[in-house]
């Protein structure tokens, strides 16, 4: 053990080294001695010292753990309150954004709409019976207004047929009528050619149109000028039809014009009317149901017709009808026809039991159809607003087929109608 000490220490320093180390290990351990002894008489016994008196209480009389480097959680704490900054600006940002974008589709847009479920049984001319639960409508609506001098309006409906949606309307006016009397529309338009305005509720207390309706709804895409004031409504315009006599060149050359007035009191209004349209086979059905016809010569037509409020009873009367007949071949059949139809509507209106309800009655019937549309049609209709926008109608409907001598069965057809309306 001893020839180690002198390669370790080296010899010359033997004796100097080893009084070093015994020094530094005499210390060291009177020290650890001195410690303990202090340690064991401060201190205290577990039975004096309260469960959680390790840990310092806070502002709030709670316990809270110590702050060992207080400097470096700081400083990691402005670090963090930096990184998180820009979100929270970014999504303060955004809301901003959405907030204004909201208020101005508030302010320049109105979002409108409708659906009716139809449930339903029918007897046909030909005996059959049949009974269906359909979506009868689906429509989208939109008025948009950047200005007090334009106004856009857009509908979207869905077609049963093709399963799509289809622009029902699409028209801009422009003017301000409590500034000016007259305004210009222009687009797509049911044109001002009897009672029928295209509107899902509200053209008749019916569920089933009468057969002016129809029969002579007419859908144009058209250049309008117009006049209001006082009561007295008139407008004229133009359009490009789908008949076009003779064939040949096809040109903007249809046009029509509409006189109304009406009148608004206390429990009473009024309105009565008289249009007139260049071409009457321009109308939907008739353009559907008549296509040898679109190059015959033009049939005009005109449209006389008036309504009446009072007391919560309604009266509707309506006639439309051509200015002279037809020409055409159709089957190898020379028709003349000089299509009419007229319809009379009798409704009451009341509240039962809080809730708005209307009945109504209405007769119509057509002229000179050749068994295309029924001869005559009954409608019976009671209805019942649950709330504004909830519509439940039943009607009860009876048609009348024209003779056999005129293309027809002879025969009658019944149906039963419900329908659930929702509109905003």
């Amino acid at each position: 053990m001893f020839n180690l000490i002198p390669v370790l220490f080296g010899e010359n320093d033997l004796m100097k080294n080893l009084i070093i180390l015994t020094t530094l290990f005499a210390t060291t351990t009177l020290n650890i001695l001195e410690g303990s002894e202090e340690g064991t008489k401060q201190r205290p016994l577990p039975e004096e010292m309260g469960t959680f008196d390790v840990i310092p209480a806070g502002e709030d009389g709670g316990k809270e753990p110590p702050v060992l480097f207080p400097e470096l959680e700081g400083e990691m704490a402005r670090e963090e309150k930096a990184a998180y900054e820009p979100i929270e600006e970014d999504a303060e940002k955004s809301a901003e954004e959405k907030s204004r974008l909201e208020a101005m589709i508030n302010e320049y847009v109105e979002f409108g709409g409708a659906i009716e479920m139809e449930y339903s049984w029918a007897k046909e001319f030909d005996n059959s019976s049949s009974s269906d639960i359909a979506l009868e409508t689906a429509e989208l609506d939109f008025e948009i207004s950047l200005t007090d001098w334009d106004v856009c309006e857009l509908a979207l409906e869905w077609d049963p047929d093709d399963d799509k949606f289809t622009v029902k309307e699409a028209f801009v006016t422009f003017g301000n009528l409590d500034c000016f009397p007259w305004f210009l529309q222009t687009g797509r338009v049911f044109v001002p050619f009897g009672i029928s305005t295209g509107a899902v509720v509200g053209d008749t207390l019916t569920i089933t149109d009468p057969l002016t309706i129809e029969i002579f709804e007419t859908r144009e895409d058209v250049l309008l000028i117009g006049y209001e004031r006082y009561g007295l409504h008139a407008s004229a315009y133009v359009f490009n039809g789908d008949t076009n006599s003779g064939g040949g060149n096809d040109h903007i050359e249809h046009y029509g014009g509409t006189i109304r007035y009406g009148k608004e009191f206390c429990n009473m209004s009024y309105g009565v009317g008289i249009d007139y349209l260049s071409s009457i086979f321009d109308s939907d059905s008739l353009t559907e149901e008549f296509p040898e016809a679109l190059e015959a010569r033009y049939a005009p037509g005109i449209a006389l017709h008036g309504r009446l409020f009072l007391n919560g009873f309604s009266l509707i009367l309506e006639y439309n009808g051509a200015l002279r007949s037809v020409k055409f071949m159709e089957d190898d059949e020379d028709l003349k026809l000089a299509p009419q139809a007229w319809q009379v509507e009798l409704g009451y209106s009341t509240k039962i039991c809080c809730k708005d309800t209307y009945f109504s009655l209405n007769y119509s019937e057509s002229h000179d159809l050749e068994g295309i549309f029924p001869r005559r049609r009954f409608l019976a209709n009671i209805g019942i607003w649950f709330y504004d926008s909830i519509l439940l109608g039943f009607e009860y409907g009876h048609d009348v087929d024209y003779s056999e001598s005129h293309g027809g069965t002879g025969n009658t057809a019944d149906f039963l109608i419900s329908q659930l309306t929702y509109e905003w």
